[in-house]
């Protein structure tokens, strides 16, 4: 097995039909051209190969949506990355688009998403792709947004019932999508 950490639209590391299986979780939702990126999983998928796709179906009660939308003062969704494939048929739609898959499976899935007990660790994994956004605001001139990010993250955590003395931190209620596809011989 093998990790390489490369753009999904560009995979040119991998020779055509290289693969023997491709797992992608939660990878789509942060990719400008879907379509592109799911030719590519194509094209490196050897024949009859299976790729897994996982996506966000339900995910609004992620605390960290909440507390970005406190420190912006800002309504909008800052979760719209991470519900990009969230809508009726949105991944099994792209899937459609590349010629050379085939939807082999569409299954829908509930889980939890533990974060460990320490603080510190679980606000990082929890607030990971808003992390630009903090970073921005920082840069901007708002010199303590992470201290207030994480302060006001605990408070929300603890409101939504995210942790408890025996579990640590928790984020309950996700919903997902995990989408089988075949590249077809």
């Amino acid at each position: 097995m093998e990790y390489q950490a490369l753009k999904a639209e560009d995979l040119s590391n991998f020779g055509d039909a290289s693969l023997d299986a491709l797992s992608a979780c939660y990878v789509y939702r942060l990719v400008p051209d879907r379509v592109e990126a799911l030719r590519e999983t194509c094209r490196v998928l050897k024949l009859g190969a299976m790729g897994y796709i996982a996506v966000w179906k339900l995910a609004r009660n992620i605390a960290g949506l909440q507390v970005m939308r406190e420190l912006t003062g800002e309504s909008g969704d800052h979760g719209s990355l991470a519900m990009a494939c969230s809508a009726e048929g949105s991944m099994e739609g792209l899937v459609a688009q590349v010629p050379g898959f085939e939807l082999e499976s569409v299954k829908e899935v509930c889980y939890e998403f533990d974060l460990g007990r320490d603080p510190d660790a679980a606000f990082k994994k929890s607030f990971l792709p808003l992390f630009a956004k903090l970073r921005e605001m920082e840069q901007e001139g708002r010199a303590n947004v992470m201290a207030e990010a994480k302060q006001a993250w605990k408070r929300v955590s603890l409101e939504k019932g995210f942790f408890s003395n025996d579990k640590g931190f928790v984020v309950t209620g996700l919903k997902g999508q995990i989408v089988a596809v075949r590249r077809k011989p």
